[in-house]
């Protein structure tokens, strides 16, 4: 690796930073990575997330930047909404709700809860609409956040070690489902459709 891509990537003095490409990030190392015992288990489920068409289409993609080009020039408001984890413990979540969860599981991920969620988003936005009189972009992180980077790979329940909860797509909450299994990408995709 050259200096200049050793840089740092958050400096103010663009010297610092490194050159950046769409391939860039490769040239850094992998730190929440989750470890999967067979490798030959993560390319099958690879190849078959792979030949799944998209979750969501280009056009709304190019929209999406039409729209934050609007709200970077002042002509509308983004109106970002999730939710963050407040506490994590092996025996309870606990969400303060704004909108889409900080990590999700698939069980909680119903009909009813994202209803609930558009409604509060719909309802914060109606009231921006009324006082800055722009119109809003509404974007919610949610229906599809299934994997969460966590600081340390194990955690200690009771005296015996896990492999953290990294989120539905990678290993399952209960303390027996706590090895990482890459089957769990496909099943995170195929949720989505």
């Amino acid at each position: 690796m050259d200096s200049h891509a050793a840089g740092n990537p958050l400096s103010n003095d663009p010297s610092e930073r490194p050159e950046w490409s769409p391939l860039s990030w490769q040239k850094y190392p992998i730190k929440q990575q989750p470890e999967y015992d067979d490798q030959a288990s993560v390319e099958r489920a690879l190849n078959k997330v792979r030949a799944l068409p998209p979750i969501v289409h280009q056009h709304e993609v190019d929209l999406l930047k039409q729209n934050l080009a609007r709200a970077c020039e002042g002509k509308a408001f983004l109106l970002q909404v999730r939710s963050e984890l407040q506490r994590y413990k092996h025996s309870n979540l606990i969400h303060s709700e704004k909108g889409g969860d900080c990590a999700e599981r698939f069980e909680d991920c119903t009909q009813e809860t994202i209803e609930k969620k558009f409604k509060i988003m719909l309802q914060m936005s109606l009231i921006i609409i009324h006082g800055a009189r722009v119109p809003v972009i509404r974007l919610a992180r949610m229906a599809g956040q299934f994997a969460k980077p966590r600081s340390a790979p194990l955690e200690t329940v009771d005296g015996v070690q896990y492999h953290s909860y990294k989120g539905d797509m990678i290993n399952g909450f209960a303390l027996s489902e706590r090895k990482p299994d890459p089957q769990r990408c496909v099943a995170d995709k195929l949720f989505l459709f």
